[in-house]
């Protein structure tokens, strides 16, 4: 697996969401009509948390940022089998 910069993002926004919720958890939330101390704080991390899980959804498509040893042996496998059959 090539672990990839959105893949750290991602992972980052999510936990960063999780804490914040966690911390914010007895705050009132309230109502819609009238909210509470803890709307805004839980509004913003579920945004964070489902937008880290889009970025990691989608991170195929930035820079790698690293590769897994699996991979890592598989491109090298892969390398010298081709040039086996040159």
């Amino acid at each position: 697996m090539i672990l990839r910069t959105d893949h750290v993002a991602g992972g980052v926004a999510i936990a960063a969401g999780l804490l914040v919720w966690a911390i914010s958890g007895d705050l009132p939330v309230g109502r819609l009509s009238m909210p509470g101390a803890g709307m805004l704080p839980k509004l913003v991390c579920g945004l964070m948390i489902f937008f880290g899980l889009l970025l990691v959804l989608r991170g195929r498509d930035s820079a790698p940022l690293a590769t897994t040893a699996l991979a890592a042996s598989a491109s090298s496998a892969s390398a010298s089998d081709q040039q086996s059959q040159e």
